[in-house]
């Protein structure tokens, strides 16, 4: 009875200190949650965080903060402060933690880190002309830049001889490699990216070399300070869980920055992998059926031998009979020549003989190498050559390979060689007038294409006795009507060069300025009908012929204002799309009926009382020459909507 009750009293004296230190733990987090925690963060490291224009300071680690300190109903003060004065800050005790670090083995040493917050990689930036430079030990010897205090600090130590150059911020450092002070920058992969296509200068730069130093990243805490670190930690497991992590992730890095040159490498490697392993599977099917194949002709050859030597050459000797208007070759199922007419030994300028190989015909490097084997397969071939004989005398030659099927295997290829010089001859010369017959009627209306700069020059002409003494307007003048010059002499050349268009000559245009002096010119036409054009177009840049683009947009928005009843609108808009600048103009005008749009961009074809028909197709054929796509969407009476398509930058493959 004793014995028992000391056991209750150990029992009651256990589970008094228990209550007692659970209320005093309560009581302390309770201390903490309502004292105001300081979290320093760098101002300069998007779009992780850092300060705006305005002085607000936002990125990904912010809005993960303010989330945190809503869900435990903390108080939080953001300081932001230059990377290196933060990390000294929070070795001093200053701060209570920075609300983004990538973890190393050396920081896990100075600091304690939260569970991750994202997965951060380092890369190293170049110029886009430089080629030098491929990986990390290429840096030796060379100027490169950094941000102080950063994480990749590690890594660069290992180069010998290599210059550093450090920074007070990345965006500091990016600018100091775009400006030529270094050769490299290396820092964060994805602030790179994101601040390079927000100063628009992603096209002169790009990323060499793998992805480095792939490490969490995390919040930290002062060593030791376990009361802030469990705070942190337990708010970013409960944002995690109800979903307030993911819309903030999404929010900014949803839209994925890609560098274009490691993403086709990526793609390039995994195309030849794939390809290897399906030539792998398709060899050994191949290797597997042929195996099969000749292990059923083994045992089956005896049997139907001489029975298939019969067929096989009654089937040759009907074949050659069927085609003898044409040079033929016969081979048998091993390329030995089993028959041949004379115009294939003209043609071939060879006495061919039986038994002789496809080899020894010699024509291996007129016809495709592989072609007898594919006829074997069972494949057909055909193809025009341009057979030249031995004097030098052209030939246009329709060349076709068939294989003769037998019951069960390829028994034979015939060689048929149709001559059709003299067609191709007549063919050309019916060619050549038709082009001269379309070239006259062009003469005839190229008037249609003229009438517009000359009323532009007209126009200002007109005016100069009343505003010769308008500065802007003699501006105007001096560059507008040089241009509609210029202009009236490149229409000319056209139609001189119309049998072969001359190459247009591509530059970086901006729409903008060519859209105002397009506007210029039209705005006696835009008076006269009271047309109200409304321009959404705004630091829009393409790649093309400058004078070409202004024909081109000019004969739209005409045929626009020829559409539009008095009081009404044209719209032009712009926007940029998988790497196409895409121009939209629309009007409000009569509209195309549906069953005659598919006929505007057809030469001569017109719908106008007094027209030539061929300002949509001159369009149509100067958009191609610069590379790009026009559409026409249109419904009568409602309006219609032009949509053109260029390349935003020079493309190399010409």
């Amino acid at each position: 009875m004793h014995f028992r009750k000391k056991i209750i009293a150990i029992i009651i004296t256990f589970c008094t200190i228990g209550l007692i230190s659970s209320y005093a733990y309560c009581d302390d987090e309770t201390i903490k949650m309502n004292e105001t925690l300081k979290i320093a963060g760098d101002n300069n490291y998007p779009p992780y965080e850092y300060v705006d224009e305005n002085g607000v300071f936002k990125g990904f680690n912010v809005d993960i903060m303010r989330a945190v300190a809503i869900e435990l109903e903390l108080d939080i003060e953001l300081i932001p402060m230059t990377w290196e004065g933060a990390q000294l800050a929070l070795q001093k005790g200053e701060v209570d933690a920075i609300q983004g670090m990538t973890k190393t083995k050396i920081r896990d040493e100075i600091f304690d880190f939260t569970d991750e917050l994202v997965i951060n990689s380092q890369a190293i930036f170049v110029r886009k002309d430089t080629s030098f430079i491929q990986d990390m030990k290429d840096l030796s010897g060379l100027k490169v830049a950094f941000q102080k205090g950063d994480v990749i600090n590690e890594v660069i130590k290992t180069v010998p001889d290599i210059i550093t150059i450090e920074k007070e911020n990345q965006t500091i450092a990016i600018d100091s490699l775009l400006s030529g002070e270094v050769d490299a920058f290396v820092g964060n992969r994805l602030t790179g990216l994101y601040y390079l296509q927000k100063i628009k200068k992603i096209d002169e730069v790009k990323i060499v070399g793998e992805p480095m130093y792939v490490t969490k990243y995390c919040s930290a805490t002062k060593n030791g300070n376990d009361e802030v670190l469990q705070l942190l930690n337990k708010g970013i497991a409960a944002i995690k869980a109800n979903g307030t992590y993911d819309k903030i992730y999404r929010k900014w890095f949803g839209q994925t920055f890609t560098d274009t040159g490691e993403r086709w490498r990526k793609l390039l490697y995994a195309s030849v992998i794939t390809l290897l392993i399906s030539l792998s599977v398709i060899m050994f099917i191949m290797y597997w059926n042929r195996s099969l194949k000749k292990e059923v002709e083994k045992q089956t050859a005896e049997i139907v031998l001489k029975q298939k030597e019969l067929d096989q050459s009654d089937r040759l000797k009907g074949k050659i009979i069927e085609s003898i208007v044409s040079g033929i070759v016969a081979f048998d199922n091993v390329g030995r020549v089993i028959q041949s007419n004379s115009f294939a030994k003209k043609l071939i300028e060879k006495d061919i003989v039986d038994t002789m190989t496809w080899k020894e015909l010699g024509i291996d490097e007129k016809i495709d190498i592989t072609a007898l084997e594919c006829a074997l397969n069972g494949d057909s071939l055909r193809k025009n050559i341009i057979w030249t004989l031995t004097n030098g005398e052209i030939r246009y030659v329709d060349c076709s390979i068939i294989p003769i099927k037998g019951p069960e295997t390829i028994e034979g290829v015939i060689l048929l060689l149709h001559d059709y010089t003299k067609e191709k001859k007549l063919h050309d010369i019916v060619q050549h007038n038709d082009k001269m017959k379309a070239l006259g009627k062009i003469s005839a209306g190229i008037a249609h294409e003229l009438r517009n700069p000359l009323t532009s020059i007209k126009a200002f002409i007109d005016m100069i006795p009343d505003k010769l003494d308008n500065k802007k307007f003699r501006e105007q003048l001096l560059r507008v009507v040089p241009q509609e010059i210029n202009r009236l002499n490149s229409l000319v050349s056209l139609l001189l060069d119309y049998s072969r268009p001359k190459a247009p000559n591509p530059q970086q245009i901006n729409l903008d300025e060519v859209l105002k002096d397009i506007l210029v010119l039209i705005s006696p036409h835009v008076r006269k009908k009271d047309i109200k054009i409304v321009n959404k177009i705004n630091n829009i840049t393409f790649w093309a012929d400058i004078s070409q683009i202004k024909q081109v947009l000019i004969n739209i928005i005409l045929n626009s204002i020829d559409a539009i009843d008095n009081d009404g609108e044209i719209l032009i808009e712009g926007s940029t799309e998988n790497k196409k600048t895409v121009i939209m103009i629309s009007d409000n005008g009569c509209g195309i009926p549906k069953e005659k749009i598919f006929k505007v961009f057809e030469p001569f074809y017109t719908s106008k009382k007094h027209g030539y028909g061929i300002g949509l197709s001159i369009t149509h054929q100067l958009v191609s020459e610069n590379r790009g796509e026009i559409f026409i969407e249109s419904e009568e009476g409602k309006g219609t909507k032009v949509i053109l398509h260029f390349p935003i930058a020079a493309m190399k493959c010409e």
